[in-house]
């Protein structure tokens, strides 16, 4: 629990720096309307607006609610206790629920532990971009900090509903799931952390991809494989015997308002469809000012 504790606050001070640090370089020139960070200039005419950047007002509220809302979650779920035979044998479920009351699958539970890393391969491939200077790497860091706010608050609102022990897992039902399985934490079986953080990450994907990548190409290939893969590993979560379906249509309604409301809420809009500039002409014969208008 403790070393829990150091990682979840050594990860809060590193995104509080990292904000720090963007905030104390960031400005904005109205006249080229070109985002300096003091790292590298970024044009924003290569992004689609409005453009999703961080906002100092906006994050460090964001950080602390999230990762204190995610240090909260994690000791209310070292509090719940194991769960006891009438709090699953005899609970009410739903009817599209009531089939998959002792259902366990231990390779199930591994697959869908497994598959939920292959949402690191989007950033390794914007890691590429970025050291091979395609692409910026402060838009990647603000990247990170944006997903970090939507991941943290994701898990701490479902640690802190499982918590409250709503209902038993399923595999609790099952005699022949091992002992380990029915510790404290499967008296928490709603709603499920794993549709819940995957739904996130792609909903966060495809809106912050909106922006960063408007080829049509991209943001199609980059939904549909983030979404399958969330259905993948929601699906094996109640195969697992882990949650029931009403779980994981929660716990992906949940990810999916965070993972989209968080790079929204960071949107700024700049107006550059129109920019002009008004200067001094000297000639040989003639003097007086120049206006020039872009659009």
């Amino acid at each position: 629990m403790s070393l829990w504790i150091l990682i979840l606050f050594g990860s809060f001070l590193i995104n509080c720096a990292e904000c720090l640090a963007f905030h104390s370089l960031q400005k904005y020139s109205k006249t080229s309307e070109t985002l300096y960070s003091g790292f590298d200039a970024i044009e924003l005419q290569n992004l689609s607006p409005p453009y999703v950047t961080l906002q100092a007002r906006l994050d460090y509220p964001l950080l602390i609610l999230s990762f204190g809302l995610l240090g909260f979650g994690q000791w209310r779920l070292s509090q719940m206790s194991e769960p006891k035979p009438e709090q699953y044998s005899n609970q009410y479920l739903l009817p599209w629920d009531s089939p998959f009351r002792g259902t366990y699958n231990s390779r199930a539970a591994k697959w869908s532990d497994a598959l939920i890393w292959l949402y690191g391969i989007p950033l390794a491939w914007e890691v590429g971009l970025a050291a091979q200077e395609k692409r910026s790497w402060i838009l990647l860091a603000e990247e990170l900090v944006i997903l970090s706010e939507v991941l943290a608050l994701s898990s701490g609102l479902n640690l802190l509903f499982r918590s409250f022990e709503i209902q038993a897992r399923p595999l609790n039902s099952n005699s022949k799931a091992p002992v380990s399985e029915k510790g404290p934490e499967s008296s928490g079986s709603f709603y499920s952390g794993h549709a819940s953080g995957s739904f996130a990450a792609s909903a966060f994907i495809i809106t912050l991809w909106a922006h960063r990548y408007p080829s049509p190409q991209t943001k199609w290939w980059g939904a549909a494989a983030s979404l399958t893969l969330a259905t993948g590993i929601s699906a094996l979560r109640v195969a697992a015997g882990k949650h029931y379906p009403s779980d994981v249509i929660a716990g992906a309604a949940m990810g999916t308002l965070i993972g989209y409301s968080i790079p929204k809420l960071h949107e700024i809009k700049i107006n550059d469809r129109f920019s002009g500039s008004l200067l001094p002409f000297l000639g040989n014969a003639k003097q007086g000012l120049q206006f020039t208008l872009n659009y």
